[in-house]
């Protein structure tokens, strides 16, 4: 019950931002703000490049959304703007298979390997696990590496993933089955052979 009236606050400021209220575009903006630069940080690791992506993409939202004819589909929608965008930037550079995961700072992979025990080996294996789990990251794919992203890091259902990218529930379901698949054999590669 909570979680409808949560929804259905969003969905009337998203409303209110379409029909030009100030103070509705305002929230949008902060709220939004926050899951675009988590989302393209992870996707780039650069923040300059994130900053620039974000306003951008946020540019972007303000101008069009008096057009979003169905307000429930709010982040379907701005997730393929800014795809759309990541997209465009990666063809102008021609480095779209450049980035690298290697360059993650340890701590952006912490919480995925979070342990509350106090034996002093913890954080050194802790690393060690961040580095070789972001190695296997990097030799993904741009889309692969995208789609894990999303579902593992911004927690969108298959759905959602598939409206962003315009392809059905069984093929995403497929590419990030694929892509755990892919990293498995990369860690066990590496030594880890309980995953």
């Amino acid at each position: 019950m909570v979680t409808c009236k949560i929804k259905d606050d969003f969905d009337l400021l998203v409303d209110g931002a379409k029909t030009g209220d100030g103070n509705s575009l305002d929230r949008l903006v902060g709220i939004v703000e926050s899951k675009l630069r988590s989302h393209f940080l992870r996707m780039t690791l650069d923040i300059d490049l994130t900053a620039d992506l974000v306003q951008e993409t946020m540019l972007r939202m303000i101008r069009s959304i008096g057009r979003l004819e169905n307000t429930r589909r709010f982040w379907p929608w701005l997730f393929r703007i800014a795809s759309n965008l990541l997209k465009d930037h990666y063809r102008k550079s021609r480095n779209r298979s450049v980035t690298r995961f290697s360059a993650m700072a340890e701590h952006n992979l912490e919480n995925v390997l979070k342990d509350e025990s106090s034996k002093p080996e913890k954080p050194v294996l802790r690393g060690e696990l961040c580095a070789m789990l972001n190695t296997a990251i990097a030799s993904l794919k741009e889309k692969p590496r995208t789609i894990l992203a999303m579902r593992c890091f911004e927690n969108m259902s298959y759905a959602q993933i598939s409206t962003e990218f315009g392809c059905s529930e069984v093929a995403v379901r497929t590419t990030f089955s694929r892509a755990k698949k892919s990293i498995k054999r990369h860690l066990h590669g590496q030594g880890l052979q309980r995953l």
